[in-house]
């Protein structure tokens, strides 16, 4: 890929690393959030932190649905600064998003088993993995894919609430500040480090705030920092904002979908499924 930025994807977080989209380290566990061992918590240690991330993604998970919009601005030596926004709507089953990303907008439902991806060629090709031809006659039309389907995971991923949870707050939780104020609300905030991207260093700080109520849920996650080394060092900034839990969220399979299958092509993505992080 060129160096003038990288592509569209609808997955929740996307850098661009040497021309090629990295995927999130998977840290320690189902849940993407370094969890450890240790013994009996106590306030302000690793083992306190650990224990109530535990408990608000399990909460979270429990909860059912939400919304959330997800904000990545990233930058390097060879590429200019690139923004993304993420708004979705998360059930245990189905959820849709609308990404926007430096001014293109494309659109991701999952319903059931089905995922359906719509956007223009360049979107297509880059997440689709399709020839530019194919993009070009099915612009703008809702693509339905299918388990087993090359593109499929690196579509269906991070759109449900389990796996929304699991692929944008990740990170080595260590400390727990005590509380403060997030859009009006009280939080505990949880301080840790960024995880690796597959296998390149990173190296920033990544926060989680959650409610202070009797079952904690997500609130916000931020972080700020770098990943890569040398010349292919990026900037980043992320952030994932979390609402309106366990309401309902009504998602309808797009009418007239065209099925993958009928593209006459096996299609796949350049990268591997998994959280994207902007660059």
């Amino acid at each position: 890929m060129a160096d003038e930025g990288p592509s569209p994807s609808p997955r929740p977080k996307t850098w661009m690393l040497v021309g090629t989209a990295l995927v999130v380290a998977a840290a320690a566990t189902a849940v993407g959030v370094w969890l450890g061992t240790g013994g009996p918590a106590s306030a302000g240690t690793p083992a306190t932190a650990r224990q109530l991330v535990r408990s608000s993604l399990a909460d979270a998970r429990a909860a059912g649905s939400f919304h959330y919009v997800s904000s990545s601005t990233s930058s390097s030596a060879t590429t200019s600064k690139v923004s993304q926004v993420t708004n979705g709507d998360a059930a245990s089953d189905s959820g849709r998003q609308v990404i926007t990303l430096s001014g293109d907008t494309f659109d991701v439902v999952v319903s059931g088993t089905t995922a359906y991806f719509r956007g223009d060629a360049a979107a297509m090709v880059v997440n689709l993995g399709i020839p530019i031809r194919v993009a070009e006659a099915h612009a703008g039309q809702w693509i339905a894919l299918v388990p087993g389907e090359a593109p499929y995971r690196s579509v269906e991923v991070a759109v449900t609430t389990a796996s929304a949870l699991e692929q944008n707050i990740t990170f080595s939780a260590l400390q727990d500040l005590g509380s403060t104020r997030v859009d009006g609300r009280q939080t505990t905030a949880i301080e840790g480090r960024m995880s690796p991207v597959d296998g390149q260093p990173a190296r920033g700080a990544a926060t989680l705030y959650v409610s202070t109520s009797r079952h904690p849920l997500p609130v916000r996650y931020v972080e700020r920092g770098t990943v890569g080394s040398g010349s292919s060092v990026s900037r980043l900034s992320f952030s994932i904002t979390f609402s309106q839990w366990r309401e309902h969220v009504g998602v309808t399979a797009p009418a007239g979908a065209t099925p993958f299958s009928s593209l006459g092509v096996s299609g796949g993505p350049p990268s591997s499924p998994g959280p994207t992080i902007l660059t």
